[in-house]
């Protein structure tokens, strides 16, 4: 199944797919079975999600920049990408 990275959209009160970010999400989290995204403000997304990095697991922070384009789709926008948490025992 494909991943798809979701964010709440209040002025049409509902999830929506962020689009632009399928190649980052299939190469990055792939082996997250579920990202968890942060909210910070209207136009930014923090994405948290597991890694393996040099043989050991680690939490990677991305920020993703989100636009809304005509017809009320939502597109993001990979800002940066960092390791966050180097802690082999998180997922013990």
């Amino acid at each position: 199944s494909e991943k798809a990275l979701r964010a709440y959209d209040p002025k049409q009160s509902r999830w929506g797919v962020v689009n632009g970010l399928e190649e980052f999400l299939a190469s990055e989290c792939a082996q997250s079975k579920w990202p968890n995204a942060v909210k910070c403000g209207e136009k930014k997304l923090a994405l948290f999600f597991p890694k393996k990095h040099d043989g050991k697991e680690v939490i990677c922070c991305a920020e993703i920049a989100l636009e809304r384009r005509q017809g009320g789709e939502v597109w993001g926008k990979l800002e940066s990408c960092d390791v966050v948490i180097e802690d082999g025992g998180l997922f013990d």
